[in-house]
C-alpha cells in the first residue's frame, strides 16, 4: 500500500522544483534562445531519466502499440506543449499564462468524462473550479496581470491548445504507467521530445558558440532537464499511477504558488495579500478535491482508478514504484 501522505509529498516536491524552475529559467534564457535551451534542457533530461531506468534496472520490453502510444505521448503530450508553451508566452501577458496552465485540471476532467477512463463528479469539478479561481487572485496580485486584447488571441489560442495536450500526457499516460514501470515511460517520453526538438533546432544550435555559455547557462539548463523535466516528471507519472489522473492534476495549480515565493526569496519581486489569499484558494481547492475523489472512489490508492485490479502489477512484471 502506498502511503498517501507520502504521495502528496513527492507531488508537492515536484510543484515546488517546478515553481523555482521559472525563475531558473530566466537565468539560462539570457544566454541561450528559447528553442535552444528546451532542447538542451531536453537532452539532458533524457539522459538523466535512461540513467535512473538503468541504475535501477527496471527496463521491460515494450509492445509494439505501446511502443506506437508512447511516440504519440512524446510528440503530442510533451514536445508539441513545450513549443506552444515557449511560443505562447512571447504573445500574450504572462497572466494570461498562467491563468490558462491552470485549466490543464479542467481539461482533464472533460477529456475523462468523454472517454470514461476515470470517474467524475460535481464535487470533484468544484474543486478544480475553487483551486483555479485561486490562481486567477494569484495573477491579480501580481504585476503580470490580465490581458484582453486582440493583440493576445493568438498566444491565448496557443496557451489553449498547449494546456488541453498537458491534459491529453495526463490522462493518456495512466494506461501506459499501469503495464510498464513510470520512469521507464518518462524515459522514452523525453526522449522523443528530445529527437524532435533536436530536428527542429539544430540549424540554430550548430551555430551556437558554447564556449561562451556560462557557469550560470549550463546551472540553469542542468537543474531544468535534471529536476524539473526528468525527476518532477517521473515523480508526477508515478502519482498518476497510484492516484489517477484527475486527482494528480490539481496539484498543478500549486505550482504558481512556490512560483510566485521563489521569486520573491529569490528575485526580490512582490508577494501581495491578494497573492496570499488566492495560495489559501488553491490549496483549500486542492483538498476538497483530494476529499471527493476519496468518496467517490472509497479505493484503497492503488486502486483509484478503477482499472488496477489486484495482482495486475506481478502479472505485469513491473516492480513498484518506490
Amino acid at each position: 500500500m502506498v502511503s498517501p501522505l507520502r504521495m502528496v509529498l513527492c507531488l508537492l516536491a515536484c510543484n515546488a522544483i517546478w515553481g523555482a524552475n521559472f525563475t531558473v529559467m530566466k537565468l539560462g534564457l539570457q544566454e541561450l534562445s528559447p528553442l535552444v535551451f528546451n532542447t538542451t534542457r531536453l537532452i539532458i533530461s533524457a539522459l538523466t531519466a535512461w540513467a535512473c531506468v538503468g541504475a535501477m534496472k527496471i527496463y521491460r520490453r515494450m509492445l509494439p502499440e505501446d511502443r506506437r502510444a508512447v511516440l504519440a505521448l512524446g510528440v503530442l503530450g510533451f514536445a508539441l506543449p513545450q513549443v506552444g508553451i515557449t511560443f505562447g508566452v512571447s504573445l500574450t501577458a504572462a497572466g494570461n499564462c498562467s491563468i490558462i496552465m491552470a485549466l490543464i485540471p479542467v481539461s482533464v476532467l472533460i477529456i475523462n468524462r468523454f472517454t470514461g477512463m476515470e470517474k467524475s463528479s460535481p464535487k470533484l469539478a468544484a474543486g478544480v473550479a475553487v483551486s483555479l479561481s485561486g490562481v486567477i487572485l494569484i495573477v491579480l496580485g501580481s504585476k503580470a496581470g490580465l490581458s484582453i486584447s486582440p493583440a493576445d488571441i493568438k498566444g491565448v489560442l496557443v496557451m489553449l491548445a498547449a494546456q488541453f495536450l498537458c491534459g491529453y500526457f495526463t490522462v493518456y499516460s495512466r494506461p501506459l504507467v499501469e503495464k510498464y514501470h513510470p520512469f521507464q515511460i518518462i524515459a522514452w517520453v523525453l526522449t522523443v521530445a528530445a529527437g524532435f526538438f533536436t530536428v527542429v533546432t539544430l540549424p540554430e544550435m550548430v551555430f551556437v558558440d558554447w564556449h561562451k555559455v556560462t557557469i550560470q547557462g549550463w546551472s540553469s539548463a542542468v537543474y531544468s532537464g535534471v529536476l524539473a523535466l526528468a525527476l518532477a516528471n517521473m515523480i508526477w507519472v508515478w502519482g498518476i499511477r497510484y492516484l489517477g489522473s484527475t486527482r494528480v492534476a490539481i496539484f498543478n495549480n500549486i505550482t504558481p504558488v512556490f512560483a510566485v515565493a521563489t521569486a520573491w526569496l529569490v528575485l526580490g519581486e512582490s508577494f501581495s495579500l491578494l497573492q496570499f489569499a488566492g495560495a489559501l484558494v488553491v490549496l483549500a481547492g486542492v483538498q476538497f478535491t483530494q476529499k471527493a475523489a476519496r468518496e467517490l472512489y472509497n479505493q484503497p490508492v492503488e486502486d483509484v482508478t478503477g482499472y488496477m485490479k489486484s495482482g495486475r502489477e506481478e502479472s505485469s512484471g513491473c516492480p513498484p514504484a518506490p
